[in-house]
C-alpha cells in the first residue's frame, strides 16, 4: 500500500499511479470472486425473496473465519431518466393534439391556452414509478465478518496475490484473504483520497490534486483539460474530463411527493412551508377551505399560482399545459450537478522512446 500522500510531489505521484493498478488487482483477482462466492449462499434472490419477519441472514463458515450474509428485499431505482422523458413527450403530445383539436377529455381551454387536468398527470407520473418500482423488486445482500474479530483490523501493507489461484473457492485461505483485501482497499483509499467528513476530512493526493489544477486554471473546466506536472525524472499529466449528471429521481420528486399522511384527510395539520410535490398540490386545490389553508401556511405560493393558474371545476383541477413543461425544464437545470473524473497519465522519458 502506498504512505499516506499528503503532496504535489513526483514520489506522490508515482505512488498514486502504482495504487491504481495494485487497488484493481486485488478488487478484480481477490474480493469480487469471493464476495461473489458468499453472496451465492445465501438462498435469497430476486425469485426467492426474504419472507416477511425473517432477518434474511446466513453465516458462512470458511475454516475459523465466518462472513454473515444480510439479505434484504429491495427495489431497484426505477429509469427515472426514461420516465421524465416519457412524461415530457405525453404533455407535449397533448399540445399537439389540442392544436390539431383531437384532444378529447382531460383539458380545459382558458383564454386561448391549453390547460390539463392535475390529476391525470399526476396518476399517470405515479403510476409509472410505481409500475418499474415492481418490476425491479430484488434483493441486496452485505458481507460482514463475524469471526475472528481482530480480522477486521488486519492490514497488511503488502500482500502477494496469486493470479493462478482460485479466490471464489470459500477455503480459509481465500476468507482471510478477501477481507484483508477489503481492508487495505478502504485504507489504501484513505491514503490516496482522504479520510472525515467536514472540517475534520483530511485531504489527500487525489483532493490536493484536483485543488492545485484548479487554481492553474482559475476555474472549474466545463470541457475536458490536460495539466502537465514536469518534474525531475517524470512529467505527469492530469486529465480532468467533467461531466453532467442530473437526479431525476428529484425532479420526478418535486412533481409528485406526496402530503404526509393525514394531511389531506384532516388528522393531521399542516406545517408551515411543508414542502409537496407539484402535481400533488395542484390536484388538491379543489377542496374547499383547503386552497386557503396552503396559502397561509406558504405551501401554496404566489408564484405557483401565478405560473399554473389552476383552474378548479368540480374535483378536477386543470393547470397550464405550458407551464408544466417550464416547471419540468427549470427542475432538470437545477438537479443537475457536475462530476469531475479524473486520470493520470505518465509521459514516457525522451530518452526511453
Amino acid at each position: 500500500m502506498p504512505p499516506p500522500l499528503d503532496g504535489i510531489t513526483e514520489e506522490c505521484f508515482r505512488r498514486y499511479c502504482i495504487w491504481e493498478g495494485d487497488r484493481r488487482d486485488l478488487q478484480r483477482t481477490v474480493v469480487d470472486p469471493f464476495a461473489e462466492t458468499a453472496k451465492d449462499s445465501s438462498p435469497y434472490n430476486e425469485f426467492n425473496q426474504v419472507p416477511e419477519g425473517e432477518n434474511g441472514e446466513t453465516e458462512l463458515r470458511c475454516g475459523s473465519v465466518t462472513f454473515v450474509i444480510s439479505a434484504k428485499n429491495t427495489t431497484s431505482r426505477p429509469p427515472y431518466e426514461d420516465i421524465v422523458n416519457g412524461f415530457r413527450r405525453h404533455v407535449l403530445g397533448l399540445e399537439e393534439s389540442w392544436r390539431e383539436e383531437t384532444l378529447r377529455k382531460g383539458f380545459r381551454t382558458f383564454e386561448g391556452e391549453l390547460y390539463v387536468s392535475a390529476g391525470d398527470l399526476l396518476s399517470r407520473l405515479s403510476g409509472h414509478v410505481q409500475m418499474a418500482k415492481e418490476e425491479r423488486a430484488g434483493v441486496g445482500k452485505e458481507i460482514t465478518l463475524l469471526s475472528p474479530p481482530e480480522l477486521a483490523g488486519e492490514t497488511p501493507e503488502f500482500m502477494p496475490i496469486d493470479y493462478s489461484r482460485y479466490y471464489a473457492a470459500s477455503s480459509e485461505y481465500n476468507a482471510r484473504a478477501f477481507q484483508h483485501a477489503r481492508n487495505m482497499i478502504a485504507e489504501g483509499n484513505a491514503r490516496t483520497v482522504g479520510r472525515g467528513r467536514g472540517e475534520e476530512r483530511i485531504h489527500m493526493f487525489e483532493e490536493l490534486l484536483f485543488d492545485d489544477s484548479l487554481q492553474v486554471l482559475g476555474e472549474a473546466p466545463e470541457t475536458t483539460v490536460q495539466l502537465d506536472y514536469p518534474f525531475e525524472h517524470l512529467t505527469f499529466t492530469h486529465v480532468i474530463r467533467p461531466s453532467k449528471s442530473v437526479s431525476y429521481a428529484d425532479v420526478v420528486a418535486l412533481l409528485i411527493k406526496p402530503f404526509p399522511e393525514g394531511v389531506e384527510e384532516g388528522s393531521k395539520p399542516l406545517r408551515k412551508k411543508m414542502t409537496t410535490g407539484d402535481l400533488v398540490l395542484a390536484a388538491s386545490l379543489w377542496k374547499e377551505g383547503f386552497h386557503e389553508a396552503l396559502r397561509e401556511r406558504a405551501i401554496l405560493t404566489v408564484d405557483f399560482e401565478k405560473e399554473y393558474d389552476p383552474r378548479a371545476e368540480g374535483n378536477e383541477v386543470y393547470v397550464k399545459a405550458s407551464a408544466v413543461l417550464k416547471r419540468l425544464d427549470r427542475y432538470i437545470k437545477e438537479k443537475t450537478a457536475t462530476k469531475y473524473n479524473q486520470d493520470i497519465v505518465v509521459a514516457i522519458p525522451r530518452e526511453l522512446h
